[in-house]
């Protein structure tokens, strides 16, 4: 089976980071902060536990309060949501659009009132959204733009890369994105005073436990070991069984599964929390590979761009992926839409794990039903029309392994007559 986790640090590389578990080094994250920023622009990076939990500082250093509103996408994770709701905002849904699979300017428009206080524009699967568009509307109205770029890392529109237009950019390092550390995320902006404010959020919270830090290690190194000989079903079934074990024997989680819900109750961890050093550290190997792995998945995106179009399978409306090669980024997941999504996508399920799929749902990553986070169904009918058109595929990190996942795919798709 094929994995939605793609290049995962090495054996070597948790090895190598190990010590700090127990004695951690603050300076780790200052270098990869610094390191970090140099793949975005030219700004300030903080380094945080997760991505959601900068977030979260961003909204506590705008001020936003009960009765504020912050708009985001009705694509989303549960814990960018839960995030709003920690703060006390009420979550406003602006949908997407087709041609991008991204934030919709004109939605985003319609959604905002006299209490919208923070704006935030997504783009999806390495497709920039018109960010333009909103960043004028958002300077126009003088609200606070956020990108989030959890899916989009590198991509441009024009000469300038994502991430640098609105105030603040999201970035997610965790063991799904573009960049895999295992855990971890970035705030960057080229606001000196929300830099300042960041820094110090992230410098003073406390730490994730050494028993949490413990865990999360340990869930890594078995992830790199099972994923690097390609036992994909045995990792699937190992995290289920985890997340029962901890529910049961009150384990410590590997995961920062706290946050999947609609409830703004407080975390069984420190929220928001820096990133430990051992990831830092991990991190930091694996920027220094990060041109290696760009140029893997990009040989490998040809590959299968190749496959696909041989298929006839890249027919439907939405952005051209093939467009993708034109782009300066870190691809990990090819997206595309087909009339026929949900019956690719159950061709595919001998290969490849269908419920990872992102987004097959208004907001991902929950059991708990989208109203419960206040998202009234039908209010983003162009998010809503993908689920059953949106076919979702990893990119390896090799072309042996493209092409091996080609003719699997080649053979599925032929054996379930979809044309």
């Amino acid at each position: 089976m094929f994995s939605f986790v793609v290049n995962p640090p090495s054996r070597k590389d948790y090895e190598s980071a190990k010590s700090l578990v127990s004695n951690p080094n603050p300076a780790e994250a200052k270098y990869l902060e610094e390191e970090f920023s140099a793949l975005v622009g030219p700004g300030f990076s903080t380094a945080f536990a997760s991505a959601r939990m900068g977030f979260y500082s961003i909204l506590k250093w705008k001020g936003v309060k009960e009765g504020d509103e912050v708009i985001v996408t009705g694509f989303t994770c549960s814990v960018m949501v839960n995030a709003i709701l920690r703060a006390g905002a009420k979550p406003i849904f602006a949908d997407i659009e087709i041609e991008t699979l991204g934030t919709s300017p004109q939605s985003v428009e319609d959604a905002i009132s006299a209490r919208t206080r923070v704006v935030v524009a997504q783009h999806s699967f390495g497709f920039p959204c018109d960010i333009e568009k909103i960043r004028d509307l958002c300077e126009a109205r003088g609200i606070f733009l956020v990108e989030d770029c959890a899916l989009t890392l590198g991509s441009r529109v024009g000469k300038q890369r994502v991430g640098n237009f609105g105030s603040a950019a999201l970035y997610s390092t965790d063991h799904t994105k573009p960049l895999n550390f295992g855990i971890g995320g970035f705030v960057f902006t080229r606001d000196f005073e929300l830099y300042t404010y960041l820094q110090k959020a992230a410098g003073t919270a406390d730490s994730l436990s050494f028993d949490k830090q413990k865990s999360i290690y340990n869930q890594g190194l078995v992830e790199s070991r099972l994923i690097s000989k390609g036992r994909l079903a045995e990792l699937v079934w190992r995290n289920r069984l985890v997340l029962r074990l901890q529910k049961y024997l009150r384990l410590e989680s590997p995961f920062f599964d706290g946050d999947y819900s609609a409830s703004a109750s407080e975390s069984p961890y420190p929220y928001p929390a820096p990133i430990p050093s051992f990831v830092a550290a991990i991190g930091r190997a694996q920027l220094a590979k990060v041109e290696q792995i760009r140029l893997g998945r990009l040989n490998s995106l040809e590959v299968l761009l190749s496959c696909l179009e041989h298929l006839d399978l890249l027919k439907g409306p939405g952005p051209d992926p093939r467009t993708l090669l034109r782009q300066d980024f870190l691809p990990n997941r090819l997206v595309f839409l087909h009339p026929a999504g949900q019956k690719v996508r159950e061709a595919l399920r001998k290969i490849i794990v269908p419920e990872e799929t992102w987004f097959l749902s208004n907001i991902v990553a929950t059991s708990e039903p989208a109203g419960s986070y206040g998202y009234r169904e039908g209010s983003c009918p162009n998010a809503e029309a993908t689920f059953s058109t949106i076919v979702n595929i990893p990119i390896p990190s090799d072309v042996a392994s493209a092409r091996t996942l080609c003719r699997k795919i080649s053979q599925l798709i032929e054996v379930a007559r979809i044309h």
